[in-house]
């Protein structure tokens, strides 16, 4: 048999109106869709094409493709989540042995879907704006991967893909994430805790795989021109330290590496600016707690207002002019604790100053 439907179809609920263009054309052997959604200013086409529908057993293979021009995610989502909380709800059925459940969803075995999605400008809840996004997908025997998912984000680009394994249990998921400099002040322009906060050019380079709740990653990062106001790290310096001025940091260049084993990050980093130089290794856990050894070496210029600040500093300054400051960073990352630890270095550098002194007087008197 065969056969073809065309229409238009609009769906309305309360203030919220979407319409549907259809394109269907089906036989015995396959269905030929194009869906073209409309609402708002937001457009999306899906098509494709399902085969072997009618086997038995099932094993049908299908295509989902889905191109927009302009998508707002977060209206879709208010659309229909609304119009499926009136919508009737039906049974489930009963499962059949090729359905796999994970986590309450059952994955199924006869399907072997791919397909590709390409979106020109795509929108979050004016958090994320994204263009030229592209991806390509497909599902195997319970095996979901993402080959390539590619967008330019902030001025930059995003290149990432991924592998579920749904079929095990706990399932796997594996991948890799390639951001190449992203502007982070364009990032995080709408998300209120950090606008204005943070600027700088980024770029990081990451794999990781997670089995079930377990998570272990680990990569590397570059930035430059970086600046950051009133965090609650540089708040915690100014209080350790009395110095004001380092409300607001600049930094020249950010390297660094991390990697996750079991929800923990361990992190080693290295800040380099004109006012001070920040160095740590440590920990960060899942809870946000912080554990992290550092080194902060203030500029010549900082390092005389904070001789005039903390009497202890001058012991602390090398041949360059350099004060070097040991601190231990504790507490969590939203109200993180800074310590300096110079208590057994001011010892050291108290006794060889007077070590040096008495040989000096040693060498008057033999003269």
């Amino acid at each position: 048999f065969r056969g073809k439907s065309t229409g238009d179809v609009v769906f309305t609920y309360d203030n919220l109106r979407a319409k549907m263009k259809e394109d269907i054309s089906f036989s015995d052997r396959e269905i030929n869709y194009r869906l073209a959604f409309a609402y708002r200013k937001d457009r999306a086409t899906i098509y494709g094409k399902v085969e072997n529908y009618l086997a038995r057993p099932l094993n049908i293979r299908a295509t989902l493709n889905v191109y927009s021009s302009l998508l707002y995610i977060d209206r879709f989502q208010r659309f229909f989540k609304k119009v499926s909380e009136r919508a009737p709800s039906f049974g489930r059925g009963k499962r059949t042995a090729k359905e796999k459940p994970v986590g309450g969803v059952a994955v199924p075995l006869w399907l072997d879907m791919s397909g590709v999605i390409k979106i020109d400008n795509l929108h979050y809840k004016s958090l994320l704006y994204a263009k030229n996004v592209d991806a390509s997908y497909s599902l195997r025997k319970g095996v979901f991967e993402l080959s390539h998912l590619s967008m330019e984000i902030a001025d930059g680009d995003l290149k990432t893909s991924a592998k579920a394994i749904f079929v095990q249990r706990p399932f796997v998921v594996s991948g890799t994430v390639d951001i190449s400099k992203i502007h982070l002040e364009k990032l995080f322009k709408n998300f209120i805790p950090i606008r204005n906060r943070l600027w700088g050019v980024a770029s990081l380079k990451a794999s990781f795989n997670a089995k079930g709740p377990v998570l272990n990653a680990k990569g590397t990062y570059t930035a430059w021109h970086i600046g950051i106001k009133q965090s609650p790290l540089t708040l915690a310096v100014v209080r350790a330290f009395r110095l004001k001025e380092l409300e607001h940091l600049e930094f020249d260049n950010a390297t660094g590496n991390f990697q996750i084993e079991n929800n923990r990050l361990k992190l080693r980093t290295t800040f380099t600016g004109r006012q001070l130089v920040f160095r740590a290794k440590g920990y960060v856990g899942l809870d946000g707690s912080l554990d992290m050894p550092a080194v902060i070496e203030f500029s010549p210029e900082v390092s005389k207002k904070l001789v005039r600040r903390l009497s202890y500093a001058k012991y602390l300054e090398n041949k360059k002019g350099w004060i070097v400051v040991p601190v231990k960073i504790g507490g969590t990352f939203s109200r993180p604790i800074v310590v300096p630890q110079v208590k057994s270095l001011l010892k050291r550098k108290i006794r060889g100053t007077i070590e040096k002194k008495l040989e000096k007087a040693l060498e008057r008197m033999l003269k």
